[in-house]
């Protein structure tokens, strides 16, 4: 058990470590102050969640629950978005109701702190709450825009005594400002 937990804890770091590697590609960024804004993207979230760990296992198996669930919630982000466009900082919130599938209610709460690059490529990690007890979740993924409408990819490892979950989640958002935006960038056109 000690040796799974060392691999879980080692894996979350080297996720942490290859999402801040990416936002390092420019060693000027240290040396400019750039404005900070805040925008807050919330929408929905659906997902799947397979469970790992034999204790875990067992206390699912007696609520008459599988080894992997369905995930329904909604995704609340405040972001800091830089004006010179090369990343921002998030904090998240993600409320998550599964197992409705074998009539229970298994509630989950994800509170994320991390980091987006200008890419879309995103990770972060923080506390979860949920049915099967505490745990340290780190989660990394991909934002895209469709359309003019934020588009959230997610895979997150969830860590704790009882086991590991394995969650997959994907969902869109809707802006909100929480401020004044900066001034847009004047563009030379060529005529």
């Amino acid at each position: 058990m000690e040796r799974k937990r060392l691999i879980s804890i080692v894996s979350i770091f080297i996720l942490i470590f290859l999402a801040s590697s990416a936002f390092a590609e420019d060693p000027t960024l240290l040396q400019t102050h750039p404005t900070l804004h805040g925008v807050k993207i919330n929408g929905p979230r659906v997902g799947f969640t397979m469970f790992a760990g034999q204790e875990l296992l067992d206390s699912l198996d007696a609520n008459d629950i599988g080894n992997g669930i369905f995930q329904f919630g909604w995704h609340f982000e405040w972001q800091s978005v830089s004006d010179n466009g090369r990343g921002a900082f998030l904090f998240a919130v993600v409320p998550l109701i599964g197992g409705l599938e074998y009539g229970s209610v298994l509630p989950s709460l994800s509170a994320l702190m991390g980091l987006r690059h200008v890419s879309g490529f995103e990770a972060g990690i923080g506390p979860n709450f949920s049915a099967t007890g505490t745990a340290v979740v780190g989660a990394v993924g991909k934002y895209f825009m469709w359309n003019g409408l934020p588009i959230h990819s997610n895979i997150a490892i969830a860590h704790s005594e009882e086991g590991e979950r394995f969650t997959l989640t994907v969902g869109f958002g809707m802006f909100h400002s929480l401020g004044t935006p900066p001034p847009k960038k004047k563009v030379k056109v060529d005529k």
